[in-house]
């Protein structure tokens, strides 16, 4: 009898003392995962230049350069056409390293009777790149118009560097 009043008091406390360690407060630590600083890079006369957040441009004259040894992660792609010769597709690639035979990413842009059109791309696994891409256009059924690419408009890249 004095065997099985021990053995329920050991047991007894045994119980006590988790359910006091369980009711203690869990102090776990969050993991890191910070988001990197978002870049918006917009092709101006051949060009990329930062659009900052208060929408001045980096740098003011000249082409942004990749930093050396970081990454250029693209997660979003819009193109936009204006003044083309529509109704028709416009075709419109990035490459990388400016390898013609390499595309990226290819799309058609179908452009209306006064040849304005947009592409919004989101990618659920973005586009990387170890220097700025190139762009390549045309091979398509719009007459070619001048500027920047055929026909003009607007190319921007939206993403982070790593």
């Amino acid at each position: 009898m004095k065997r099985l009043a021990k053995l329920m008091l050991l047991t007894l406390g045994i119980g006590v003392v988790a359910v006091v360690l369980l009711s203690l407060p869990r102090h776990t630590a969050a993991a890191a995962t910070a988001t990197p600083p978002s870049l918006n890079l917009l092709l101006i006369n051949g060009c990329f230049v930062d659009v900052l957040p208060n929408g001045n441009l980096s740098p003011a004259t000249g082409c942004y350069l990749l930093p050396q040894g970081r990454i250029l992660v693209v997660t979003d792609v819009i193109v936009t056409v204006t003044g083309g010769s529509g109704p028709c597709d416009e075709f419109f690639a990035l490459n990388p390293n400016g390898s013609l035979n390499t595309l990226v990413y290819s799309v058609y842009i179908n452009l209306d009777a006064l040849g304005n059109g947009t592409r919004h791309d989101t990618f659920a696994t973005p586009l990387v790149f170890s220097s700025l891409p190139g762009i390549a256009s045309g091979g398509s059924s719009c007459a070619p118009v001048g500027g920047g690419f055929s026909p003009p408009g607007a190319v921007e890249l939206l993403g982070y560097l790593l």
